[in-house]
């Protein structure tokens, strides 16, 4: 019994291994192959015939398009789906591919040296397609490709040199999506309807659009110009906008016929020279963040300007000109504290015309107030010191001028055909190096002139028909051959000085003043 049991077991036990199924381990895959090496290509102005028929996908030197005729292509189409980088230049050569109609690279991320493609005023080349290029390392230029009609560059995200797009007349439209910088100059000029380059951050050189038919120029992210901003001859442009702009080597706005929108509203700093010429429709031009100029201001021949204001702007590196605005009513610097050379100020033809630059320190040579004829108000109480001429002289409506801080001319000081012009309060005025005359301000009562001692030319005070009283307690000196002249102030009634003797280096002439009663001058 025992051995039949054993045997029934062994049996049974058969019977369950047969009955489970085995688990075989399974085998690991095979890793799939390598992929093969790019094929490298190297040499100068390699021609588009040698990268297809050598498969380049890498070309270490350059490639040159050149002499393609209508029987090297498909129906004028060139294509390239092979090529991925370039390490040296990309040339699209002159007006010898006369059967290129459209060339299509659409695998090329990269060129290391410039893409250029210019002088193709005879080509047919309507359609250049570069839709995976991201870098160029220096040069990327399309100009003179008189047929362009499509640049696709929609994946370009640096340009390590210039950036130029110049004179393709049927060019209408520029798709920058992820452009971010350009290391040298940015250059648009003569054609184009339409950029776009919102990601674009930084320009290392000039960035420049001129004589194009753009109506609205935005750049939102745009935060530095290396060198000068310069935007002119853009009859269509309404809209110009940089919001994100902090910093540039200069600025030049001029002769936008038609802009109505300046967006500027980051800027802090222009290294060089700011000027603003020109724009016939814009009514105000607000620089909220600028704080210093290192060269010139000039705003002039603005149409339509009424205000121009730059709250923040403390330093201006050498002139100041504001000329030909015949609407600008207000001009507001009041944190402005020195102009380094010379400060203009003419043709300022607004209606109750305002000018704050109430914390004007010095000015370093010379101030002009000119035909203005809508200005009544100039605020310069904090002027100390002007190292110049001080003329202010043809300002109709001019009705208070402060100038209560200032000591010292270093020129001459005029005044001259200002007919509202009521009160002249210099009293802090101790010396003038040259010439002081007042003359036809027909509205002038009062001059204060307490601390006026030194003339280091002559001194004048004539047709000022309102003038009732003059006097010049602590009057030393006046040097200049013309001498001392008050004469033909009709209502003049009392000419005094101190009680020092007065050293006239020309003649004495008090005449014509046909009230005047009293006359207390002691001369040596």
């Amino acid at each position: 019994m025992a051995g039949l049991a054993s045997v029934a077991w062994a049996c049974c036990y058969a019977a369950i291994l047969t009955a489970v199924p085995r688990v075989r381990p399974a085998l690991a895959a095979s890793p799939p192959p390598p992929p093969p090496p790019p094929v490298v290509c190297v040499g100068e102005d390699i021609s588009l015939q040698e990268l297809a028929d050598e498969g380049c996908e890498i070309v270490q030197g350059s490639v040159l398009i050149s002499g393609i005729g209508a029987g090297q292509t498909d129906g004028g189409t060139v294509s390239n789906a092979l090529l991925a980088q370039v390490t040296g230049d990309f040339t699209i050569s002159g007006s010898t591919n006369g059967g290129l109609v459209v060339l299509d690279f659409s695998t090329l991320e990269s060129v290391g040296g410039a893409l250029v493609s210019n002088d193709q005023s005879t080509s047919p080349l309507q359609v250049v397609s570069f839709d995976a290029l991201t870098t160029v390392g220096d040069t990327l230029e399309f100009s003179f490709n008189s047929d362009l009609q499509n640049l696709g560059l929609i994946a370009l995200a640096n340009v390590g040199g210039p950036f130029t797009v110049n004179n393709n007349a049927a060019l209408a439209t520029l798709d920058l999506p992820q452009l971010s910088t350009v290391g040298g100059a940015l250059s648009l000029t003569n054609g184009l309807g339409e950029v776009s380059a919102s990601a674009l951050e930084s320009v290392g050189g000039n960035f420049q659009v001129q004589n194009t038919q753009i109506a609205s120029l935005e750049f939102d992210a745009l935060a530095s110009v290396g060198l000068t901003v310069d935007v002119q001859d853009n009859a269509d442009l309404v809209t110009f906008a940089l919001p994100a702009l902090t910093s540039a080597g200069s600025l030049s706005i001029s002769d936008l016929a038609s802009l109505s929108q300046l967006e500027l509203g980051s800027l802090q700093t222009i290294n060089s020279g700011a000027s603003f010429l020109g724009a016939d429709t814009v009514a105000q031009i607000e620089l909220p963040q600028l704080q210093q100029i290192g060269g010139d201001l000039v705003v002039a021949n603005n149409l339509a300007l009424e205000t121009f204001s730059a709250s923040q702007l403390q330093t201006i590196g050498n002139d100041m000109t504001i000329t030909g605005n015949p609407a600008l009513a207000m001009l507001d610097m009041p944190q402005l504290e020195d102009v380094n050379n010379i400060l203009t100020i003419t043709s300022m033809g607004g209606s109750a015309g305002e000018v704050d630059l109430s914390a004007l320190g010095s000015v370093e040579n010379g101030i002009t107030l000119e035909n203005n004829p809508g200005l009544v108000s100039v605020d310069l109480g904090s002027l100390n010191n002007v190292a110049g001429d001080l003329l202010c002289s043809d300002n109709a409506a001019l009705a208070q001028i402060d100038l209560a801080a200032l000591t010292s001319v270093n020129g001459n000081l005029i005044f001259t055909q200002n007919a509202n012009l009521p009160q002249l309060n210099i009293d802090e005025l101790s010396s003038v190096q040259q010439s002081f005359n007042l003359e036809s301000n027909a509205q002038l009562q009062a001059v204060s002139s307490g601390s006026l001692q030194n003339i280091g030319g002559s001194f004048v005070v004539t047709n000022c028909d309102a003038l009732a009283a003059l006097a010049l307690p602590a009057l030393a000196s006046v040097s200049g051959s013309v001498g001392f002249v008050v004469s033909s102030n009709s209502a003049l009634q009392d000419l005094s000085g101190g009680t020092s003797q007065l050293d006239i280096g020309g003649p004495l002439n008090v005449t014509e003043n046909g009230e005047l009663a009293l006359l207390s001058l002691s001369c040596v």
